[in-house]
């Protein structure tokens, strides 16, 4: 029966006449011992169970038709829920059918397409690169406008990726306040594992408050780096660029997690906690006057992985991380991870919470992304890219989805994927009544893949070409009709075809090949030649361009099974990003410093491997491309090394340039909340940048290559380049004054581009991180001093272009009368006893005013002082 139905599907030009199913389903359905190979192609854990009904998206032609869908619900179909929600997106909702079900929807005239809910495939597309998006510092993410930072506070991402490591420091608030450190051998430098934070205030450290660091290693391809760029990265030794603070609970010299320490709580950064430096003056050290920052809750609001949910707050820490969560846990790092006050790597937003799907589990993409926008995201991040078994055309259910979420508000970043050079695309004519054999190779003879895939996509209803495949053992596969279930040839090797017709008019033959021995084990597929013979069935018919893709279990965006003719790179864009509200993303080099990049690859440069082409429709389809290859938050060894926290490791591909997409959009997201997708999209594009290195390579137009240009985030903003600016200067200030003066300084910064009578300033008064007087030109301090003590303040100056400076000033008030002069904080330490209070570098004018008489002994010894200099005169005292 299916047979004839897909035969009927294909032989009409009526596309909405009957709503078209996908073939998978009934092969899914008819195939139980090899659903996984339906389901999830490639994926080699055997182990996996798969329901007896299959998940699905139904498209209703009007979003009114739910009702009418809910009344077909029974055993044989059964509407998705979570919780009492349906799940749903626009007119597309989920559904779990078996064979009496489908007919039921295929006899149903208000269905317009039906596809199986597959998974992603596990393929997911693989500092100084935030520089190179904005005119902002490297260090911060940040903009000034409307008097407020704009870092992502309020805002939400979602990463539809692998799952994420919670337990990275990358992925925790800087909430959980500020504290002096404790100088516990009085030297006025700080030393990990001899310092730390007095808690109970006894004047000395005990067990519990010692302060120790992690010592981040940065992985790249070469290993663990030691240099980059002839600079150390600080293995071996405190580097407050790259390592956190922690406090070492237990005394063991390690950072554990909660359940290591046995609570069952998990507490602020989920066990012992992580610290950051506020280094106000941008030195590399902790100075004597300068805080850390304990960092408290988690950004990460809910991870939902395999059909399970993790929500901070209840159960978020019980997730068990792998190597597998290293994906997500990079991408997030670029767009989200780190915290504005520290000098270690900072995301574009890293004031933004995350919520992250897994979309490579065992739940359908659809779920995953309606879960996602449950949340109700500004921006949803795709990490995956694929060319396999997909239209392209931007037709199926989660692209419609996609694009009905764009509508509604939210912007869809998508990673244009990495098949750049690696023979995985075919485009050729086929003329009329032609009879063509095209050569494929599978590379590694006894050791070969034991999985490929082969997709074919044309757009002429009126042409259905007949196909067949040999491979290198001679077996031959019948492409020409869609299977119905698994079929087997030669030894032990399965295989099934899918025939399907898209709503936009592309028709797709797709063939999946793979082997196992008698225990279900994957083994070696025949390696070597393969041919795949396409027949013209009419020679009075037309020319048709046939498109054509390949892969394997192994080569992931490597050479591989690979064509050997009429190769093509006009449209190597995986799904979604062809969807037609995604802001998808090509990829150039970042960092080119040799330790960070093996390509040996010019910063600037498009990247070999980046995704480029258009659609298959002609639409174009790359938006902007953005730099790969930063530093950013590592998962590598979650799994086996206790003390992994806070690593980096280089992290390349149109992955690691998507999430500087997704993280700018929502910065732009974040001034412009009313924008809805596709007009966020249209200032993304409109604001990319065309300089030298946007040039055509590999003889494909600009566009194909580089879309609109290098993405900005300040001309996406504001339509305009970004002023030549730099932070105005803020020198640090300390004095020494008595109980019950009054002081009030006139500070004064300087600034390259801004008069000084422009600058805006604004301070925390008690250095705790909460701002306590709004921006303003007043830069007039005033400090009473009530009682003895070190009392820090830390000011911020903020330019007409938005860019920060800071300072502390530093009063110790003390009984005695003293200098009142003012002085550079270069010895000023709320836990020392010495203090410089020279006028060197003050950047002030200070004026003591006091309430006080002369003590009488001052006087008596002043009195005495005259009478002497008048018996001097007078020649009375002796020389």
């Amino acid at each position: 029966m299916f047979f004839f139905l897909f035969l009927t599907l294909l032989s009409t030009t009526d596309t909405f006449s009957s709503p078209r199913i996908d073939p998978r389903i009934p092969i899914y359905l008819n195939s139980p011992k090899h659903r996984q190979m339906i389901y999830k192609p490639g994926y080699t854990a055997r182990k996996v169970f798969y329901p007896k009904l299959a998940p699905v998206t139904v498209r209703l032609k009007n979003a009114g038709d739910l009702a009418a869908l809910q009344q077909l619900e029974n055993e044989h179909l059964i509407i998705s829920k979570r919780g009492d929600s349906v799940i749903r997106i626009g007119d597309i909702v989920a559904l779990q059918i078996d064979n009496i079900g489908l007919k039921i929807l295929k006899d149903s005239d208000f269905i317009k397409r039906i596809e199986l809910d597959r998974p992603a495939r596990y393929q997911p597309p693989t500092e100084v690169t935030a520089g190179l998006i904005s005119t902002l510092s490297s260090r911060y993410s940040q903009m000034y406008e409307f008097r407020q930072l704009v870092s992502g506070e309020g805002m939400l991402l979602a990463d539809l990726d692998s799952a994420v490591d919670p337990y990275q420091p990358a992925f925790f608030k800087a909430d959980g306040g500020y504290f002096s450190w404790f100088d516990q051998n009085n030297d006025g430098v700080f030393s990990p594992g001899t310092d730390g934070i007095d808690l109970n205030n006894n004047q000395q450290l005990d067990e519990g408050e010692i302060l120790d660091y992690i010592d981040a290693r940065i992985y790249s391809y070469y290993g663990v780096v030691n240099f980059i760029g002839g600079e150390s990265t600080g293995v071996g030794r405190f580097n407050l660029e790259t390592d956190y603070l922690y406090l070492d609970i237990n005394a063991n010299g390690e950072r554990d997690n909660y359940s290591a320490l046995g609570l069952i709580e998990p507490g602020d950064s989920f066990g012992e906690p992580f610290f950051i430096v506020d280094d106000v003056n941008k030195n590399g050290i902790l100075d004597p006057s300068e805080k850390i920052i304990k960092l408290g809750s988690s950004k990460i609001r809910a991870i939902f992985s395999s059909g399970k949910e993790f929500v901070r707050g209840v159960d978020l820490h019980e997730i068990q991380v792998d190597y597998d969560f290293s994906h997500a846990t990079g991408v997030c790092g670029i767009a989200a991870g780190g915290q504005i006050s520290s000098s270690i790597p900072t995301g574009i937003a890293p004031n933004t919470e995350i919520v992250v799907g897994n979309a490579y589990g065992e739940t359908g993409y659809f779920q995953v992304l309606q879960w996602a926008l449950s949340y109700e995201p500004q921006v949803v991040l795709h990490e995956y890219a694929n060319n396999f078994g997909q239209f392209l055309d931007g037709s199926s259910n989660v692209e419609a989805a996609i694009d009905s979420s764009s509508s509604e508000g939210a912007v869809h970043v998508a990673a244009a994927g990495n098949h750049g050079g690696s023979f995985k695309g075919y485009k050729a004519q086929i003329q009329p009544g032609e009879n063509r054999d095209i050569s494929l190779f599978l590379p590694g003879g006894q050791t070969a893949p034991a999985y490929v895939e082969i997709t074919l996509l044309w757009q002429d209803l009126d042409t259905i070409f007949d196909l067949n495949l040999q491979d290198a053992d001679g077996n031959i596969y019948d492409m020409s009709s869609s299977s119905t279930q698994v079929e087997i040839v030669g030894d032990n090797i399965y295989y099934y075809v899918v025939l399907d017709q898209s709503a936009r008019g592309t028709i797709m033959a797709d063939i999946v090949i793979w082997r196992t021995d008698n225990n279900n084990n994957y083994i070696s597929l025949p390696g070597g030649d393969y041919t795949l013979n396409v027949v013209h069935p009419d020679p009075e018919g037309n020319s048709v361009v046939l498109h054509g893709f390949c892969t394997d279990m192994d080569s992931g965006w490597a050479e591989g099974f690979r064509w050997e003719e009429d190769i093509s790179e006009e449209h190597l864009v995986g799904f979604p990003g062809t969807a037609d509200s995604a802001v998808t993303v090509a990829a150039y080099t970042g960092r080119d410093e040799p330790e960070i990049d093996y390509y040996g690859q010019t910063q600037g440069e498009i990247r070999d491997f980046s995704g480029r082409g258009h659609r298959i429709d002609g639409t174009p389809l790359i938006d902007v491309a953005a730099p790969a290859n930063p530093l950013s938050a590592s998962c590598m060894y979650c799994d086996e090394d206790s003390n992994y926290f806070g690593d980096l490791t280089v992290f390349g591909g149109t992955s690691g340039a998507a999430p500087h997409v997704a993280g700018g959009a929502v910065l732009i997201k974040e001034l412009y909340p009313q924008e809805n997708g596709w007009q966020i999209k249209s200032r993304i594009q409109q604001g990319a940048l065309v300089d030298a290195d946007v040039v055509e390579k590999f003889s494909l137009p600009v566009e194909d290559i580089w879309g609109w240009g290098k993405f900005r985030i300040y001309e996406s903003i504001y339509g305009e380049m970004p002023p030549v600016a730099s932070p105005p200067v803020v020198d640090s200030t300390s004095l020494v004054i008595q109980v019950g003066d009054t002081v009030e300084i006139n500070l004064s910064a300087s600034d390259e581009q801004t008069s000084s009578q422009n600058l805006l300033y604004r301070f925390d008064n008690d250095y705790d991180g909460v701002w306590d007087t709004e921006p303003e030109s007043d830069s007039t301090f005033s400090f009473n001093a009530e009682t003895e003590g070190v009392f820090v303040t830390k000011l911020q100056v903020i330019d007409e272009d938005g860019f920060v400076g800071e300072g502390l000033i530093t009063v110790r008030v003390e009984e005695e009368p003293v200098n009142t002069d003012a002085g550079t904080d270069a010895d000023v330490d709320s836990g020392n006893e010495e203090l410089n209070s020279n006028d060197e570098g003050c950047s002030c004018n200070a004026a003591s005013k006091s309430g006080r008489t002369l003590p009488l002994f001052m006087l008596i010894f002043a009195m005495l002082v005259i009478i002497r200099l008048w018996f001097c005169r007078s020649r009375i005292c002796k020389t």
